[in-house]
């Protein structure tokens, strides 16, 4: 299964899965030492000093009241935020307002999405969404002052080896063409691509899968306005839900684990360990394939969600579910309907990854029994629940598209309107530090040095966090839940810095 993250859209390939293992694979992809993962305190360490924020054993955060906003926290070290060596930042600054040419990718999941089943709500193709924002900012100056010029690879992400796609799309943009800037809409370190981007000196913004602790911070010309890394998203799953109640250390767990190296080393390095600090019961872990293609079909995946139910039903009896992969939103859209054909009726503990909005309303084929165990922790308002209110960043986003002559009429389109916005947004950001230098080198030190004052369109509260080591921005979650009075998926709780 392949999952693209638009806020707005339920858009999943299916589980290529052979025969699921229940062995411990405690020693495949692992890295010395630990990663903190989960909940601080608001204001947690400065930024740029290369700690992450939180510390095993923490059972929650406390509430935050909003997002990032201006004067909060800058990072420190290297450049003075907003210097670019050899020029100053008044008077007779020097400004580059040249043309810029950048790299563009963007998703199509139709066929994708048809093979499970699932529907789109969405009127706009993200394709459409991309290219507004590109006439939307050339029309209002460009982006610091830079007309974007650009270079596009669309991904369709129902065909063939996404390997193979990841490599063509980095080829485009490092041998066919020429760029210093990527903005990446398709694939995040799935495939490889981002891997490749760096090792070709490519500095890549990203609002796709950011992969594990470990894989971030190797990538030092990334950044993910909102995202969050599967150790602090799902460590914040594990830390928020056991303080809201809904996990007790008398539940038993059951976690599905993709079996790529980034799932097994963020499962290995930081979720078991967290675990056992928790005091939670040692869970049934079930491992699946990693996958690089649709190849397989519906029988494979679903032979391999059933293998894990029918491991899930023996006793100790699971009675919380964990997807830990990319493609949560597809796992649980295959898990759901097996688990009421076999009268299985556990909690889940999900992720903003699992897209939970889009379950409920009979918009996918997701059986009712199942609703009320939808709980999860996540930052992604338009993914997470079906009430989210477009934050002052959100607006302009909206409003930028309108301007490009292009509707977000609907829920769903507007998800993915303040979706596919965040990393035009950031580049903004990064190149009004820079005076409109596009190098990648000084690109990264601007990020690093954002530390807590960027506001991300589609993010909760807008709140993110940047510093030189972490490069995953999502910084408040939120618990949330299936409501039956509604139907519909709501927030709970206070939102806590994760």
């Amino acid at each position: 299964m392949r999952l693209s993250r638009p806020a707005g859209a339920l858009v999943a390939v299916l589980l290529a899965a052979g025969c699921g293992t229940t062995v411990d694979q405690s020693a495949v992809g692992t890295t010395p030492g630990g990663t903190e993962a989960g909940l601080s305190a608001p204001g947690g360490t400065a930024a740029g000093s290369g700690t992450t924020p939180g510390a095993p054993g923490t059972a929650g955060g406390a509430p935050i009241t909003g997002g990032s906003q201006p004067g909060a926290t800058a990072g420190t070290g290297g450049t003075v935020p907003g210097q670019v060596p050899g020029t100053t930042t008044s008077g007779g600054a020097t400004r580059d307002t040249s043309s810029l040419t950048i790299g563009l990718t963007y998703i199509n999941n139709q066929s994708a999405s048809s093979s499970l089943g699932a529907n789109d709500p969405r009127a706009n193709a993200v394709r459409e969404v991309v290219q507004a924002f590109v006439r939307a900012l050339n029309k209002s100056g460009g982006v610091a002052g830079r007309k974007l010029q650009t270079v596009e690879y669309e991904w369709h992400s129902g065909d063939g080896s996404w390997s193979t796609a990841a490599s063509a799309a980095c080829a485009k943009f490092t041998q066919d063409h020429h760029v210093s800037i990527v903005l990446d809409e398709a694939f995040g370190e799935i495939g490889g691509f981002r891997d490749c981007l760096q090792r070709h000196g490519v500095f890549d913004i990203t609002n796709q899968d950011e992969g594990d602790d470990v894989g971030s911070g190797q990538a030092t010309l990334h950044v993910n306005p909102g995202g969050m890394t599967y150790d602090r998203s799902y460590g914040a799953v594990l830390r928020a839900e056991l303080a809201s109640g809904y996990l007790t250390k008398s539940s038993q767990l059951g976690i599905l684990v993709e079996e790529c190296p980034q799932d097994v080393r963020a499962y290995n390095r930081t979720l078991a360990p967290l675990i056992r600090q928790l005091g939670l019961k040692e869970p049934k872990r079930f491992g699946f394939e990693c996958v690089d293609s649709t190849a397989g079909g519906a029988g494979n995946g679903s032979a391999a969600i059933s293998n894990a139910i029918l491991h899930f039903r023996t006793a100790p009896v699971v009675d919380r579910v964990m997807f830990v992969s990319a493609q949560e939103a597809a796992a649980l859209l295959l898990f759901g309907p097996q688990a009421s054909s076999q009268n299985y009726h556990p909690g889940y503990l999900l992720s903003s990854a699992a897209q939970a909005h889009l379950f409920v309303g009979g918009g996918q084929p997701f059986p009712s029994d199942q609703l009320p165990g939808l709980h999860g922790v996540g930052n992604s308002p338009f993914a997470d629940v079906n009430d989210a209110k477009p934050t002052a960043a959100d607006r302009r986003c909206l409003t930028l598209l309108k301007s490009a002559g292009l509707s977000a009429g609907n829920y769903d389109d507007k998800g993915q309107a303040v979706f596919s916005c965040a990393p035009f947004l950031f580049l903004d950001a990064l190149l009004t530090r820079t005076n409109g230098v596009a190098d990648p080198a000084l690109l990264a030190n601007a990020a690093a040095g954002l530390g807590t004052s960027f506001a991300s369109p589609g993010v909760l509260a807008g709140s993110t966090r940047f510093t030189s080591t972490q490069h995953d921005g999502g910084y408040a979650v939120q618990t949330f839940a299936y409501q039956p009075g509604c139907e519909c998926m709501r927030y709970t709780g206070k939102p806590t810095h994760a």
